[in-house]
């Protein structure tokens, strides 16, 4: 019986699980099979939970003895983590083997809490594969049912749930696992993460069918159910990441979030600024961490209110003005960590970003931010793909921009907003730049004072706009702009900042273009080397063109 089960359930380690009846194996086990039960539960445990555990690894601890099959249909807490990763494919064998699996998983973990975490990638908008020709054809129905079963096993044990981790190529799969999935509370829930892989076609595409907004129970409460009564759904849930997930918002229900992302959305599909700040306020006494990705609420124009406790927030944004409602709206005054983000600029190649059409509201943006965010009490910042400044012969083509310099033989002008921006972040400790302008680097080497009323100066240098900069992290960079940052900040180092740390993400091979330069910058001077493709390589050390 043993051996047909080995065979059914677990093709592949078959041949090396039934070898372990020979002699020469069981001479080799002597020693482990002294140990006591509670060390070897205490070494089974560590395997199955390891980060690159096989899913099958409790079957196979149950098939290699008597003793270890004993133990381990006896321990329950061997059985709660629950591995899913399945793919279209010409054969259906795998997912077969899974729906053989879960359910003994369900059984043998008993009335413990549940980890359960889904990958699902179906290929099911893809055209090709509905061509009764494409050798995928014929099951993506089939994958499809075999997740709505799958649904229907898990969907008995929802009130077990204590993590729940789902990753799509696309919504109907997000249906699909769900669709079974009762309403009802969730009382052990702590962290619910669902998201589809493609984040660029969510933000930029549209919903098909609005309807489809109301497949989702969780995290929503019932429409029965009044808010008070709503508490009572997910007391324990503090961890929340939806991305590309459209949700009646207006039933959201969680009320102890610590952390919530929310990602990847039209238009047509987020939440109203009454909404969100609905959502926001219910977890004002516990939210910590807020993440905003190409989803900023529509109609954010809303009554201010205030977020005491949050001390992250990261936002990313398609088209800067589309967030400046929200800034306007959050008060956040003992926040510590700010992250900004330009996701048009980050989809796109290297080689093709400067051929990104410059957005000027870009500096409205940061505008807002400098008068509504705590800037003063930041310690760490990143700046992911931010162009400050269009190209230089450029320049003309957009609205007047307030400069703090003149553009130069070699370096471009600084924004006064841009300055500000820095200058006003006086506790600042970490700075993250990814793929860097050059404006934004030359202002971290200005050295000029604060201007008075009425002008600029030129007198008086200041040791730069962040005092009290120690790391400094620059990634996915351009080469000639951060040669050109280097070389400035070695002849200014008396008096630009002297950091504790200076790192950069890039070939290893560009270090030697620096030559002396980025020893006596830094304390730890780290260059972590990056592997790239060489035509993006040779893209990002082209010279620039002002």
């Amino acid at each position: 019986m043993a051996q047909y089960e080995i065979n059914n359930c677990m093709d592949i380690d078959a041949p090396s699980i039934a070898t372990i009846n020979s002699p020469a194996v069981q001479a080799q086990l002597s020693d482990i099979s002294t140990l006591p039960d509670d060390v070897l539960l205490y070494l089974f445990y560590m395997t199955i939970h390891a980060p690159d555990a096989d899913p099958f690894s409790p079957m196979t601890f149950s098939h290699v003895s008597a003793r270890w099959r004993e133990l381990a249909l006896y321990a329950p807490m061997l059985w709660t983590t629950i591995t899913v990763a399945e793919e279209l494919s010409a054969t259906m064998l795998n997912f077969e083997r899974t729906l053989y699996r879960v359910p003994h998983f369900l059984e043998r973990s008993k009335d413990l809490p549940l980890s359960l975490h889904i990958t699902l990638h179906s290929y099911h908008e893809e055209s090709a594969m509905h061509h009764p020709d494409h050798p995928f054809a014929y099951n993506v129905q089939t994958f499809r049912h075999h997740t709505r079963r799958l649904s229907d096993f898990l969907g008995r044990h929802v009130a077990r749930f204590k993590s729940f981790i789902l990753v799509g190529d696309e919504f109907e799969s997000v249906q699909d696992i769900q669709s079974s999935f009762p309403h009802i509370p969730m009382p052990l829930l702590e962290s619910y993460r669902v998201w589809q892989r493609d984040d660029y076609q969510c933000l930029e595409g549209d919903l098909r069918d609005p309807s489809h907004i109301g497949a989702l129970s969780i995290p929503l409460r019932p429409r029965r159910m009044t808010v008070e009564e709503s508490t009572l759904m997910y007391p324990k849930l503090v961890d929340m990441t939806l991305k590309g997930i459209p949700l009646e918002w207006f039933h959201f229900s969680p009320r102890n979030l610590q952390y919530l992302h929310i990602g990847f959305l039209p238009i047509g599909a987020r939440p109203t600024g009454e909404d969100f700040r609905h959502i926001l306020l219910a977890n004002e006494h516990s939210l910590e961490a807020l993440k905003i990705q190409g989803a900023c609420p529509v109609n954010a124009s809303v009554e201010p209110y205030v977020l005491s406790n949050l001390k992250s927030f990261e936002l990313a944004f398609a088209y800067p003005e589309e967030a400046i409602p929200l800034i306007q709206s959050m008060q956040t005054p003992n926040l510590i960590s700010l992250s900004f983000t330009d996701l048009r600029r980050k989809f796109v190649d290297v080689g093709q970003r400067p051929s990104v059409e410059y957005d000027w509201t870009t500096l409205m943006l940061f505008e807002e931010v400098g008068k509504h965010m705590p800037l003063q009490s930041i310690l760490q910042c990143s700046l992911s793909h931010v162009c400050f400044l269009p190209p230089l012969i450029n320049l003309h083509m957009y609205p007047p921009i307030k400069l703090a310099s003149n553009p130069g033989f070699r370096d471009y002008p600084i924004p006064k907003t841009l300055l500000r921006f820095f200058r006003k972040m006086t506790a600042l400790q970490l700075l993250l730049v990814v793929d860097p302008d050059p404006c934004t680097l030359r202002c971290l080497n200005f050295t000029k004072s604060p201007a008075p009323e009425g002008g600029e100066t030129d007198q008086n240098p200041f040791a730069g706009p962040v005092p009290l900069l120690s790391h400094l992290h620059l990634s996915d960079f351009h080469l000639p702009i951060v040669q050109n940052f280097i070389l400035n900040r070695f002849g200014n180092r008396a008096s630009a900042r002297h950091l504790e740390n200076l790192m950069l993400s890039m070939p290893a091979t560009w270090a030697d273009r620096f030559g002396p330069c980025l020893t006596p910058l830094a304390d730890n001077v780290e260059v972590y080397g990056t592997i790239m493709d060489s035509d993006i390589e040779a893209a990002l050390t082209l010279p620039l063109h002002h």
